[in-house]
Formats: structure tokens, C-alpha cells, sequence
């Protein structure tokens, strides 16, 4: 990796059933370097090299680099080792108080690879409204996962939950996303983010509301997407959502050339990781949008339903859709 990625926490088995860092297209072109934002502390690591990183078919998940991605396979897998263990109770203030990182981090350890013991996971405990940008950023890459609640070690402030009725792979549960794929139907992803924001040029778009109606709208406007009529959906029980599918608009113009297609966009940002987030033709993408409250401020909780390959999205929908059906977190709609 070039330089450092400070900020980053990790832990988990350093070989997932597919090597999947946050930022690199499915073919393992390119790696990001993560940064923390100004809000966030820093937490001492050490990253190593080594073993093969695995290519998989297909049109490449579309996450890249805002600045110098490494290519090829030059990084493998991340491990981290916990330096200062003090810095992971230390999690940032906000408004004078403070947010506890995840169990296993607040016990002085790393993140456990393992799910959650399942009565642990059942019941998504209060977290503050600072919540993602005043975390301790940090991620882990659990794999498989049994079939039972598993409770989030990083992302919503380590208390989302979601219960599987079949064999899933986590590939990312971060601060920054939480990503899984089930096994049934490798390279067809779920993802979940919070207040992520529009980008164009690799510039947050001035003006746009972290709302449904201030993405929805922007979203539907830019002339490089194509964005269906929404309809209502939800997240989990309880949590309203408005849904749309979104592709490439016919005429947009490639923004890297390092596209594995004629075509990729990139069109949204993180508010921890220093990366872009974006799709390649002919690719569809699923987007349900919630506004949610959680610690007494407003939040856009985001669930992507995303298969590699377009022509799989309708043979993908029912685990896709039966999982997100099963997701708590510590939020009410609003």
C-alpha cells in the first residue's frame, strides 16, 4: 500500500471467501487508500502484504480511489495489528459525549471475526447521533457467517443486526459499509451505508439534502443516470423506504479509465472513507432510501441491492430482498 491508511481497524480472517477490499473492482484492478475524516481519531496500525488476491468474473463492483489506487495485485489483504488498544475506548466526542466502539474494541481487544452470539445480536442497543462520522474507523472482513443474528462489529455504531436463513459472506463491516453476498449466488451484493452524498468530478455536490427527498432528487436530475419511477418499500419491519432502480443514462461519458466497460460513473461519496462509489454499463443497482432518527438527529440509511450482472437481478431479488427484511437497527423512521 502506498504511504499509510490511517484510521482503520481490522480484523477478521485475513482470507475471505473472496478477496473484496472496499474499493477494488471485482477483477481486483485497483485498491483504495483509506483516510478518516477531521471528526475521527486515529487508531495505530500496521498493514502487511502478501498472498493472491482472488479475481472473480463479471463486470467489476464499482468502488474506486479519489487519489493514487495501487493496481493489480499489489495489495492482498489488510492486517491489522491494534497498537495503542486505549484508542479503541477512546472513540471521538460529540457534544461532549462520547460513542463506545464495538464490544470486543471497548474490552481492549480487536474486532472478533465471529458473529454474534445470537441472543447478544437480537436487541440493537441505543448509539449517538453523531453516529457514522464520530466513530473510530474501522473495519473487518468476517466470510462466512452461520445462520443465525449477526450483529455488526463497525457499521451503525456496531448495533445493526440481520438475521440470515441461509449461508451469507460478509466481505465488509465497516464504519463505513456493511456488504455481503450470499453464497447461492456469488458476485450479487447487498450493501448498506449511511449519509453517503452525491459527487461529481470527485467533489461533494454543494446544496444536496442527506434526505430521501434531497438524494431522490438529485439522483433523477443528473444527466448521467437513469433513475426509475420510485415506489415505497422498506428496511427491516419498520423502516419506510422509498425504492428505485438506477443505471447508467444512454450518452453518459466514461469517468475511468480504468472502466472494465464502455461506461462507468462514479456518483457518490463516503463520509468516512476517502473513495467514490459508482457503476459500470449495463449494470442496475437497487436503491431503498430511509430517513431515519437515531440520538436525536436525522440520518439517510441506504440498502443497495446490486447483482454484478444485470440479467441476475430478478433471480437475486428474493434473497436479497428476504434478508433486508430482517434488519434492526437503532433508528425509527423520520
Amino acid at each position: 500500500m502506498t504511504g499509510t491508511a490511517p484510521g482503520v481497524s481490522a480484523g477478521g480472517s485475513s482470507s475471505p471467501a473472496r478477496s473484496r477490499l472496499p474499493s477494488a473492482w471485482r477483477q481486483g484492478q485497483a485498491v483504495q487508500r483509506r483516510r478518516p475524516t477531521e471528526h475521527s481519531p486515529l487508531v495505530n496500525h500496521e498493514a502487511k502484504e502478501g498472498g493472491d488476491r482472488k479475481k472473480s468474473k463479471g463486470l467489476g463492483r464499482r468502488r474506486r480511489s479519489r487519489e493514487n489506487p495501487i493496481r493489480g495485485d499489489e495489495m492482498n489483504r489488510i492486517v491489522v495489528l491494534i497498537v495503542a488498544a486505549g484508542l479503541l475506548s477512546a472513540a471521538c466526542s460529540c457534544s461532549g459525549s462520547q460513542q463506545p466502539p464495538p464490544a470486543a474494541a471497548a474490552a481492549g481487544g480487536t474486532a472478533s471475526s465471529t458473529a454474534a452470539p445470537a441472543k447478544a445480536a437480537l436487541v440493537p442497543q441505543p448509539i449517538q447521533g453523531c453516529v457514522p462520522v464520530c466513530n473510530t474507523p474501522g473495519l473487518t472482513q468476517p466470510g462466512k457467517i452461520p445462520e443465525r443474528p449477526y450483529k455488526t462489529q463497525w457499521f451503525f455504531g456496531g448495533q445493526m443486526v440481520i438475521t440470515p436463513s441461509e449461508p451469507w459472506s460478509i466481505h465488509e463491516d465497516s464504519t463505513g459499509e456493511f456488504s455481503l453476498m450470499p453464497d447461492a449466488a456469488p458476485d450479487n451484493d447487498v450493501l448498506f451505508w449511511e449519509d453517503v452524498y452525491p459527487i461529481e468530478h470527485d467533489e461533494r455536490v454543494p446544496g444536496v439534502p442527506l434526505t430521501v427527498k434531497g438524494l431522490l432528487a438529485w439522483l433523477r436530475t443528473t444527466p448521467r443516470l437513469d433513475v426509475s419511477a420510485p415506489r415505497p418499500g422498506t428496511i427491516g419491519r419498520s423502516l419506510p423506504a422509498t425504492v428505485v432502480d438506477v443505471t447508467i443514462a444512454k450518452g453518459a461519458k466514461n469517468e475511468d479509465p480504468a472502466c472494465p466497460t464502455r461506461t462507468c460513473v462514479d456518483f457518490l461519496g463516503y463520509p468516512q472513507w476517502d473513495l467514490n462509489f459508482g457503476i459500470s454499463e449495463p449494470q442496475i443497482q437497487r436503491f431503498y432510501l430511509s430517513n431515519v432518527t437515531y440520538g436525536g438527529r436525522k440520518h439517510l440509511f441506504i440498502a443497495v441491492i446490486y447483482p454484478n450482472d444485470p440479467r441476475d437481478m430478478n433471480k437475486f431479488l428474493p434473497n436479497a430482498e428476504k434478508l433486508i427484511a430482517t434488519v434492526q437497527v437503532p433508528a425509527t423512521p423520520g
